[in-house]
């Protein structure tokens, strides 16, 4: 019965090792459990965060592109604005300018009558004058229409040429007939170069009904432009004076009692018509001695 008691205490004994032994590693796994648990948390949370970082930088990257783009876009528009500004801005310019590219250079006070020459010196809505820059083109097309016709060119359709410029350019009827000595006679308007081309100066004065003064103006203009010419001057009065474009009163009121005083180079053309002068004034004389013997031949008769 004792060694019965004993066993059942050993087997007793042996009972609680083993729960003892259970319990420990119950405890163990518990806590392997909590650790793998907590590990496991802890990745997720530490993916989790990783992703919401790259989510992050995702939507940072996505709203850098988009800010990239609508700057882009806005300097695009900005660009464009600004070349249709420009575009616009330059059509008024170029309109101003071609709506004002006749207007005048100013020029400075005290200058000579003559100081302007090759000068842009018309006033807007104004005439041409002889010795404004615009003329030269209008002489050297006429010219070049003389050269290239010659002979053939008729003085109708040489005036009808003219015409169309003088309206194109603005300029008067007297700058007409010095543009016409230009292109036909250039800077040698010799006695035969005016002879040669008179039929066309015949038609320009008749057409555009020109006076005596406004012939003497236009000699002045050429003798303006072409100091040179100074002496021919002479004999270009005197071609004048004989053709009828001039007469003598004309002359000789014109040059002296000056009432051609103002009009271009009139103090060169004065003093260079002195032997054409003369020679009016003795004409005139001998036509008054003619005149007074036909009177006392009559008289006697």
């Amino acid at each position: 019965i004792a060694s019965s008691g004993k066993v059942k205490k050993a087997k007793a004994a042996v009972a609680v090792g083993g729960v003892a032994i259970a319990s420990s590693g119950k405890v163990k796994k518990d806590k392997k459990d909590k650790k793998d648990k907590k590990d496991r948390k802890e990745k997720k949370a530490k993916a989790t965060k990783e992703e919401f970082d790259n989510d992050g930088d995702a939507d940072d990257e996505v709203k850098k592109k988009a800010q990239k783009e609508k700057n882009d876009k806005n300097d695009y528009k900005d660009k464009t604005d600004k070349k249709h500004k420009n575009d616009k801005k330059e059509k008024k310019e170029e309109k101003t300018k071609i709506d004002y590219s006749d207007d005048d250079k100013d020029v400075d006070d005290g200058e000579s009558d003559t100081a302007g020459k090759g000068q842009a010196s018309k006033k807007k809505g104004g005439e041409l004058e002889y010795d404004d820059d615009e003329v030269k083109p209008v002489i050297s097309m006429l010219a070049g229409l003389s050269e290239s016709k010659g002979i053939s060119l008729k003085a109708a359709d040489y005036l009808a040429e003219l015409t169309n410029l003088r309206l194109a350019k603005n300029f008067d009827q007297k700058t007409s007939l010095y543009i016409t000595m230009e292109a036909f006679c250039g800077n040698k308007m010799n006695v035969k170069a005016l002879e040669d081309k008179a039929k066309y100066f015949d038609k320009l004065i008749e057409s555009l009904k020109l006076t005596g003064t406004d012939v003497l103006w236009a000699l002045g203009a050429y003798l303006a432009m072409n100091p040179g010419a100074k002496k021919l001057f002479a004999q270009q009065l005197k071609v004048a004076y004989e053709q009828n474009w001039a007469e003598e009163k004309t002359i000789l009121d014109f040059y002296n009692d000056e009432e051609g005083e103002g009009t271009p180079a009139f103090a060169d053309a004065q003093q260079a018509a002195g032997p054409c002068l003369k020679w009016l004034a003795e004409a005139e004389e001998d036509s008054d001695e003619d005149d007074g013997n036909d009177d006392g031949d009559e008289s006697n008769d």
